[in-house]
């Protein structure tokens, strides 16, 4: 089985902790496809992201449900109370690690 790595890409105000394994969607696992999804999302006074919108995946419709529910799975604290009540957008990138099978 290959290993998987999802690369995020966070500006400085951000700390994401990833709490489980992260997802990758199993039929671009399979056919070794490789990609990214930018995500743009909120930060209301909680501190937690909301309304998470797609902005761009390549390849189109593979990486964009998978990039929300690993953006869902984290827990995210903002550490810059300069970010709360602003659109964000963070690059999601989707890797395999060594050889596809």
């Amino acid at each position: 089985m290959n290993k998987v790595l999802i690369l995020v890409l966070f500006l400085p105000i951000t700390v994401l902790a990833t709490k489980v394994a992260p997802y990758y969607p199993k039929e671009a696992l399979e056919a070794c496809v490789e990609g990214y999804a930018v995500l743009s999302f909120e930060v209301p006074s909680e501190g937690i992201v909301s309304n998470i919108q797609v902005v761009e995946s390549y390849p189109e419709g593979v990486f964009g449900e998978a990039a929300i529910k690993n953006l869902e799975k984290s827990v995210s604290v903002y550490a810059n109370k300069e970010a709360v009540g602003k659109r964000h957008e963070e690059k999601f990138t989707f890797e395999i690690e060594g050889e596809c099978e």
